[in-house]
């Protein structure tokens, strides 16, 4: 018989028994509930990132057909469908898009996507439904305006009290690109022995036919020099283009008005009023129009405009182009008192407003077209004074004024005293914190120096390179003109405009613009840059300008 062993458990263990089951049950229900809500969470967030990106896509796809709220939202809608998310506009869809205009803001626009069943996996057992949104805006940034801030640009000195100080300029199809014209010249190098503006040759009138024609007529040409060459930068086609920008006028108080737009000496027939001691040099020009249209981002689509009541009846009227023939007297009006002026076009009442696209280009295949021909622009009311300014911080600004200037080229004769300040481009709150960039290509020839004036007037440091010397990047905030260039071995000797640093060369300059242009310049006011020539006495440059701020012109800004 065993012997009895007390019990060594207490009463209250005893009472104990099962406590802890009892506990762990109690947690393993919010247990549950957060892993799964950390499940679905994952999902949920999985989903998110998907429809924002189709918002993105949505919103860039559809920003550059603003401000056509209509084509932008079908736009967007079909991009959205396509990364799967479609609106089928019932009561019980399963996703909403929203394509939002954003007021007073045409180059904005917004698309939220809403799932209004995102899947739900472990967490039904304590919610119903999730609901998930996600939103994108976009906006488009349009090229830089070059030039001008005014009705009018390259009136020379036509503007007393205060000239402009340039010329527009184009030159000829035969004249050599070294003269200044990086766009309409076909040619490099193709002088004559002596070499000298009017002395070129056309070594292939037809361009396109034959281009491998030698320079045969190049008597005297001395053994071991570069022979001529095509210039790689030329555009025959719509080679200098230029927006006419047509205000609209709604909610200004101000009535619609017909437009007039002027071309100065189109054929260069005369020249008393243009630059002293240059010869009359005609060359034909042709001179196309288009219409604005709903898409100011992409100006492929730009239709000819038909409606100028200036073109002849036929063919050109048709094609809103008219080719403007040497020796032929085009002057039908007089404009800031000088009748050399030609009314191109006069845009009716009821035309879209925006920006009319003007471009001024060679005739191809014209060999007697050796030299330059000077040229300037303005648009105006019909009916209305001559100037006006499109800044509102200007004397003569007015709501209803057209703005002219230079799409992304400028071809310039610098015509100016000792020291000349020229209107470069308007850089706005757009572009603040990227990189401006701007071209020069055969510029400071007879020059000093050539500074870069912000919006206040303070010349700023930047970046500068000679494209055909790319390693060599030099800092400073003055471009020095002075400096003769060496000529190499081999290379074709055109004259002493040869030793000027930066004949027949593109420069490019680089300035890191200011994160706020607010703090930088102020609230408000003018963003326009400036060139400041410093030449040696009173010179003459024919030069090509570009400015381009670096980045994507359509991004997302939310």
């Amino acid at each position: 018989m065993r012997p009895v062993v007390p019990s060594t458990k207490s009463p209250e263990i005893s009472r104990e028994a099962g406590y802890a089951m009892a506990l762990m049950g109690l947690i393993m229900i919010p247990l549950m509930a957060f892993v799964a809500l950390a499940t679905d969470v994952g999902a949920w967030y999985a989903e998110a990132t998907k429809i924002q990106r189709a918002a993105d896509a949505a919103a860039l796809a559809g920003v550059v057909w603003m401000p056509d709220i209509t084509q932008a939202e079908s736009v967007a809608r079909d991009v959205a469908r396509r990364n799967g998310y479609v609106d089928t506009g019932t009561a019980d869809s399963r996703y909403t898009i929203e394509v939002i205009e954003i007021s007073g803001q045409a180059q904005q626009l917004a698309v939220r996507i809403t799932d209004h069943d995102a899947p739900i996996y472990f967490a039904e057992l304590f919610i119903d439904n999730m609901e998930i949104a996600r939103q994108a805006i976009s906006e488009y940034v349009l090229p830089v305006p070059m030039g001008s801030p005014k009705n009018h640009i390259g009136t020379g000195d036509l503007i007393g009290g205060n000239p402009e100080g340039y010329w527009l300029a184009i030159n000829g199809f035969c004249s050599a690109s070294e003269n200044g014209d990086a766009r309409a010249s076909r040619f490099s190098r193709n002088y004559r022995n002596s070499g000298g503006w009017g002395n070129e040759i056309c070594p292939d009138a037809a361009s396109t036919a034959n281009p491998q024609l030698p320079m045969a007529d190049s008597p005297g040409r001395n053994a071991g020099h570069t022979p001529w060459s095509y210039n790689p930068q030329f555009d025959g086609e719509d080679t200098y283009e230029y927006y006419v920008e047509i205000p609209d006028v709604a909610g200004t108080g101000l009535t619609t008005q017909e437009y007039e737009i002027y071309i100065l000496d189109p054929s260069h027939q005369n020249a008393g009023y243009e630059l002293s001691g240059w010869t009359t040099y005609n060359q034909t020009q042709i001179v196309h129009l288009r219409a604005a249209d709903g898409t100011p981002l992409d100006d492929s689509d730009n239709p000819d405009f038909d409606q100028c009541g200036e073109l002849s009846p036929g063919p050109e009227r048709n094609t809103g182009t008219k080719q403007f023939l040497p020796d032929t007297n085009y002057n039908n009006s007089t404009v800031l008192g000088v009748n050399d002026w030609y009314r191109f076009c006069t845009i009716p009442i009821g035309s879209p407003t925006g920006r009319y696209i003007l471009s001024m280009s060679p005739l191809i295949g014209e060999i007697t077209a050796v030299q330059v021909n000077f040229y300037a622009l303005l648009a105006k009311v019909k009916g209305a004074g001559d100037i006006c300014d499109t800044r509102t911080t200007a004397a003569d600004y007015t709501a209803d004024c057209p703005g002219v200037y230079a799409k992304e080229y400028l071809g310039i004769m610098a015509d100016a005293g000792s020291t000349a300040e020229f209107f470069l481009a308007e850089i706005t709150n757009q572009h603040e914190g990227k990189e401006l960039r701007i071209t020069l290509f055969d510029s400071g020839e007879r020059g000093d120096w050539i500074e870069i004036l912000d919006p206040n007037g303070n010349r700023v440091s930047f970046d500068w390179r000679i494209l055909d010397d790319p390693l060599n990047v030099y800092r400073t905030n003055r471009l020095d003109a002075t400096v003769q260039r060496t000529i190499y071995p081999g290379e074709w000797d055109i004259g002493s405009n040869q030793t000027y640093r930066f004949n027949d060369r593109y420069v490019e300059l680089t300035i890191d613009l200011p994160p706020s242009f607010e703090t930088a310049y102020g609230a408000g006011g003018s963003r326009w840059w400036k060139v400041r020539y410093k030449f040696f006495g009173d010179a003459t440059d024919r030069t090509t300008w570009s400015v381009a701020v670096i980045g994507d012109p359509v991004r997302l800004v939310e």
